[in-house]
């Protein structure tokens, strides 16, 4: 009569290639869990956020972090520099220009802040103070520039147009939305949504199935030794 599956299964050759199935099979799906991770994307930002201090979000000379894009942030300006305007602006289905300063909190920290949209190419709007609100936006690609007009908002190029030294400031910059601005600048947000990166999902899938079957593999060769006991000739 042939051994029972489990009386083979429970001698210590399989128990020892039991555990080094599902050694293989724990690091097959923590590869799987990896790749998941890379396939499933968040874009865009929440539709409700709450408002938050810029120096609570980052500090000056960070990097700037992807996931702080579009941010609601709250800044408190001591004094502001203008810098220039930038071009080429899109807001309510118009193109114009944004102006730009470099603002010194009251805490002593530089930033570059885009403060007013304007379609008139002679409007000039003080930078403003005081505690105001904007969306926390990364610093763009410089491009080529006529004087004080900008064709991109690129944090470097902008603060380069002042003489003194001005120390380390914000990677990106703040577009204030307050309505205590003249013409509050007006940022769209995508709303948040999960994107699936399908060539990185398959390959999470295939690491699942891989688990899987070194589980698989150990049952088919204990079942084998099983089978192969059951079929050997009587002595």
């Amino acid at each position: 009569m042939p051994q029972s599956f489990a009386k083979v299964a429970l001698t210590p050759k399989w128990i020892g290639a039991l555990f080094l199935a599902l050694a293989v099979a724990a690091i097959f799906a923590a590869l799987g869990q990896w790749q998941l991770g890379r396939a499933l994307t968040t874009v865009g930002t929440k539709t409700t956020q709450t408002t938050t201090p810029l120096e609570t979000l980052t500090k000056p000379g960070h990097g700037f972090k992807t996931d702080d894009t579009a941010r609601k942030v709250t800044i408190n300006i001591s004094k502001a520099e203008f810098l220039g305007r930038v071009a080429n602006r899109k807001q309510d289905n118009k193109t114009g220009t944004w102006h730009v300063a470099l603002a010194t909190l009251t805490n002593g920290d530089k930033l570059v802040i885009a403060y007013d949209f304007s379609t008139e190419a002679d409007f000039f709007a003080f930078a403003p103070d005081g505690k105001l609100a904007g969306f926390y936006l990364p610093s763009e690609e410089p491009q080529p520039k006529k004087t004080r007009l900008f064709q991109s908002l690129s944090v470097e190029q902008l603060i380069n147009q002042t003489d003194a030294p001005i120390g380390e400031v914000y990677p990106g910059f703040v577009a204030i939305s307050d309505a205590q601005v003249a013409n509050p600048i007006v940022i769209e947000q995508q709303q948040q949504k999960t994107e699936i990166n399908a060539l990185n999902a398959f390959y999470a899938v295939e690491w699942a199935l891989f688990a899987g079957f070194a589980v698989f593999l150990w049952w088919r060769m204990v079942q084998d030794e099983r089978l192969g006991l059951r079929q050997s000739p009587e002595k």
